[in-house]
């Protein structure tokens, strides 16, 4: 589908512009109908609100299911964090490189497209955190392939934003989504191990 177009000759507003708007089309993809507003919200307010409050538990992943139209399914719960650090702040760095975020849900997008039940994206200051839900089959496939993962990501940040340093966060598997907060922290957590450990590799829990 086309969501926007430039002709040329077009200013540096309008391309910033459109590139934003194909940007946000890549937030929390799902089979729900790109029309579908309060899907898309639902979603994005379970990752940025609910998985932010460690007093909300579940019983099932259908409750989820039906409260944010989530497709959650037994198996795996995992978050991942594409920590960016840059010696510019995270307005001036966007302002700079409107296009990485959309590049970077691209390739993760890409990456589990055919192994994930549901996949959820939360864009933050300093990188982009997604919430991953796999079948537990996929357990040995998904921890051998994030170092592909990983070099993929840096190939596709290097050309564009050459003085970034990439740091590939990744949370514990959980079996069960009782407790979201958890998991998506596990996450945002790894990263302060840059501190003792240095950036541009993959971190675990």
């Amino acid at each position: 589908h086309v969501y926007d177009y430039l002709i040329k000759p077009f200013a540096a507003r309008e391309l910033r512009e459109a590139v934003k708007h194909a940007e946000e089309s890549f937030w929390n993809v799902s089979s729900a109908a790109p029309s579908d507003t309060d899907a898309i919200t639902a979603r994005y307010n379970f990752l940025s609100q609910v998985c932010a409050n460690p007093s909300y538990r579940f019983n099932s992943c259908d409750e989820i299911n039906t409260a944010y139209h989530t497709h959650f399914c037994s198996g795996f719960f995992r978050a991942i964090f594409v920590k960016l650090d840059s010696f510019h702040s995270p307005e001036l760095l966007e302002q700079k490189h409107p296009q990485l975020n959309a590049k970077l849900c691209g390739i993760v997008l890409e990456f589990f497209s055919r192994s994930c039940y549901d996949l959820l994206i939360e864009k933050r200051p300093d990188g982009i955190l997604f919430f991953v839900n796999y079948n537990s089959h996929l357990h040995n496939q998904i921890e051998d392939s994030l170092s592909r993962l990983f070099a993929e990501v840096k190939a596709g940040v290097a050309p564009l934003c050459p003085e970034i340093n990439v740091t590939l966060c990744v949370g514990r598997e959980y079996t069960d989504i009782n407790s979201p907060y958890n998991i998506k922290n596990d996450a945002l957590d790894v990263r302060w191990q840059r501190m003792h450990v240095g950036t541009g590799q993959i971190l675990y829990w």
